[in-house]
């Protein structure tokens, strides 16, 4: 199979000949920077000289995990490739087709040992939301010692490109937090549920008018309000919003905020939404994000949340 590579800052893109059956494995990357970015990919994806001068042409796949990726995958499919992020969380992304089926598929390849701790959530949790139409079905699962190659069902529709906080959102938001998946709570001061953890708009599809989540290697149960306040607090903040934005986003839906954790009989959401915060300044400290942390401080102050969760 030969591929063309688009490079980005962060990672590199491998995409085979596209068809016009196979235009959605162009879906494995959404410009989210800025208007060079955009403007770059909407040359590779239309301009096939294009293609051929951006990436050279990679005629022989020379990346061993790649060749591992086509031998895993369905016989004869068509697939196209991300990287991943460098980093302990690394893992490569792929949607594929199979031309015999007609039939699309999404899949995960991790082998970093954060990576496959991450992919073997993400089995452990597709498993227990079958049936629930709220995630993509699982298909198949490698689970070895060296690495995790998963398939599941591809979400046929198209990203939530929003990140303003709209009843659907709230809805489903509520809807998550309202699963019951048996795992044990650690939390006794909040009240706590099942957690997408990575609630963001690039994580929402609009399939037949309704919302479904991807990505769920990062759920958990986390008190109340985790994926609410992922949403509006630190989606802003990665799509490069100012503190002062997000306190402005944060007071104008007071009221919406309200009506989710109303739901769930509380009054007060203030420890939750200090909760929060707090957390993500232990992650992001972690991850040496210092930007990030400078920003959540900053939020910790403005509503006076104290230092320590």
């Amino acid at each position: 199979m030969r591929f063309y590579r688009f490079k980005t800052f962060r990672t590199s893109y491998y995409f085979p000949k596209i068809t016009k059956e196979t235009r959605f494995l162009y879906g494995l990357y959404n410009p989210y920077g800025n208007v060079l970015i955009r403007i770059y990919w909407t040359l590779f994806k239309n301009v096939g000289i294009f293609r051929l001068l951006a990436s050279l042409r990679v005629k022989k796949i020379n990346e061993p995990v790649i060749e591992k990726i086509l031998r895993l995958s369905p016989p004869n499919s068509i697939v196209s490739i991300n990287m991943g992020t460098p980093g302990e969380e690394q893992k490569v992304s792929i949607l594929g087709y199979r031309p015999d089926a007609k039939e699309s598929f999404f899949a995960k390849y991790a082998e970093k040992k954060e990576a496959r701790r991450l992919a073997h959530n993400e089995i452990k949790i597709l498993k227990k939301l079958e049936g629930k139409g709220i995630a993509p079905q699982l298909m198949s699962a490698v689970e070895e010692d060296d690495f995790v190659f998963f398939i599941t069902s591809r979400v046929n529709g198209t990203l939530y490109k929003s990140n303003s906080i709209s009843n659907r959102v709230i809805e489903l938001a509520a809807s998550i937090s309202k699963i019951d998946i048996s795992d044990r709570t650690q939390n006794k001061s909040l009240k706590e549920s099942f957690s997408h953890g990575d609630f963001c708009p690039w994580n929402i599809m609009v399939e037949n008018g309704e919302l479904r989540l991807i990505d769920w290697e990062m759920a958990a149960i986390r008190p109340l309000g985790y994926d609410l306040f992922l949403f509006i607090i630190h989606a802003n903040f990665v799509m490069g919003a100012t503190c002062e934005y997000v306190t402005k986003v944060l007071r104008e839906n007071q009221q919406a905020i309200t009506f989710y954790f109303q739901q769930f009989d509380i009054k007060d959401y203030r420890p939750y939404l200090k909760h929060f915060v707090l957390d993500r300044i232990f992650v992001e400290s972690g991850k040496r994000h210092i930007q990030m942390v400078e920003k959540y401080e900053q939020i910790a102050e403005t509503f006076s949340l104290k230092t320590k969760i």
